[in-house]
Formats: structure tokens, C-alpha cells, sequence
């Protein structure tokens, strides 16, 4: 009798006394991706990849864009009638681009947009090439992505956009598209601000 008392009362125990380890009991959720934890991880991400050396290229060429002179991320830009958006400067700068990016000659496409400034830029850029030695194709106000397409559509040596964007009214801006219609390299930047300094060239 004892021995199936005893049964018995095991066998009424209820759930809830019987001790669970808590280590079993505890569930933990899926843990919830926030922005807190997207910033976490692009940390340790952003550390690893510069002991890899690559934040240093993104760095360095970020130096080397600080070092030229003229040339930004999107071209030359700047308040109209100051360094450099000049038309002296402008002449200049269509001789330095027709001696790097059609040294034997070819044609260049020109665009803008619709500000006023754009006509002054487009005729001082005409006359550059031109003495250069480079023909000129004048397409006038197009987008900026309609241009760089259309120097390539008919086979331009490079195309040019006189604009500033999103910048103030006041301001403008020459920004250069290779034969391709892609943005020039920094290198080329270089070679360009290279001729800057010298007299706008008159080909015989």
C-alpha cells in the first residue's frame, strides 16, 4: 500500500511544481535588426576594411582630389565672374582639355543648361577648342545624361556641360565627359590643371 501511495502521489503532482531548469524554461526571441544595431555593425564592418587598407584608397583619393587646384568631385565649379568661372579662365581650360583629350584633333560636343552664364561659358569654350584645333558641336541646353550620351552617340573625342546643378543661380560649372560619356579620371583631371597654367593654345 505504501509502495502505491507513493506512486499515486507522484502521479498527482501537478505541472507547475515540477522544477524546470530555468535554463529550459528561458526562450530567447529572434533578436530585432534596428538602426542602433545596422550602425553597430557598420562599425565593426568600416574597422575591418580599413585594416584590410581599403578605407586608405577612399582616403588617398580623397587627398589627391584636395590637392588639384581647380577640379572637384563634378567638375569645375564656382560663383560667376570669381576663380575660376571666368571667361579667361574658361578659355584656358578648353586649350588645356583639347591638349589632353584630342591632342590630334577630333570634335568636341558642347551643352548646358538654361542659365544666362551658360551662353558667355559656351562661347569662351568654342573658341578654345577651336584654336585648339578641335571642332565643336554646340547641342545647346540638354540634361546633363543627354549630353554625356549624345558625345558619344556621334563619336566626339569628349563632350562638355556648362552647368551647376543643383548650386545657386549665381553660380556655374564645366564639367568634362570622356569619349565614352564617363567622367574623366582623376588622373586626367591632373593632366588637364597640368596646361592650366599655360597660354591658351592657337594652332596654325
Amino acid at each position: 500500500a505504501t509502495v502505491s501511495g507513493s506512486r499515486g502521489g507522484a502521479a498527482g503532482r501537478s505541472a507547475s511544481a515540477l522544477r524546470i531548469p530555468r535554463k529550459v524554461r528561458r526562450a530567447r526571441a529572434p533578436e530585432v535588426t534596428t538602426r542602433r544595431s545596422w550602425r553597430r555593425d557598420g562599425l565593426a564592418i568600416r574597422k575591418k576594411a580599413r585594416g584590410r587598407g581599403q578605407l586608405g584608397r577612399v582616403t588617398e583619393r580623397r587627398e589627391q582630389q584636395m590637392a588639384r587646384k581647380y577640379f572637384g568631385t563634378d567638375g569645375v565649379r564656382g560663383q560667376v565672374g570669381q576663380e575660376p568661372m571666368t571667361v579667361e579662365f574658361a578659355l584656358r581650360l578648353a586649350s588645356a582639355a583639347a591638349r589632353v583629350l584630342a591632342p590630334d584633333g577630333g570634335t568636341a560636343l558642347v551643352g548646358k543648361d538654361t542659365r544666362l552664364s551658360g551662353y558667355m561659358f559656351e562661347a569662351a569654350l568654342e573658341a578654345g577648342f577651336i584654336a585648339a584645333g578641335v571642332n565643336v558641336y554646340l547641342i545647346g541646353p540638354l540634361p546633363t545624361p543627354g549630353i554625356a550620351y549624345m558625345a558619344k552617340k556621334f563619336g566626339c573625342k569628349f563632350g562638355v556641360v556648362i552647368s551647376a546643378s543643383h548650386n545657386l543661380y549665381e553660380d556655374n560649372g564645366i564639367k568634362f565627359f570622356d569619349e565614352h560619356g564617363s567622367k574623366l579620371s582623376d588622373e586626367l583631371e591632373e593632366q588637364i590643371e597640368a596646361y592650366l597654367d599655360q597660354p591658351a593654345l592657337t594652332r596654325e
